[in-house]
């Protein structure tokens, strides 16, 4: 079930956020696309679209990207 407030988000923007809420620590792309089961090009196409509109933040540790709310 989708959250009242993401059901005018893109669906896949809405499982990212939906997951990114629900961690409990920032995520990796691959833990984001692997928990929201969507393709990994995807995940990355929508974070992106997410962090621009500014729903979402990123931090870079070393060659991996974690992402967050």
């Amino acid at each position: 079930m989708i959250p009242t407030g993401f059901r005018r988000l893109n669906p896949f923007q809405a499982r990212i956020l939906q997951v990114l809420s629900f961690a409990l620590r920032p995520l990796t792309t691959s833990q984001v696309a692997q928990m929201s089961n969507i393709s990994f090009n995807a995940t990355i196409k929508h974070l992106g679209i997410l962090r621009r509109q500014g729903k979402i933040r990123m931090s870079r540790m070393g060659n991996r990207i974690l992402w967050f709310i």
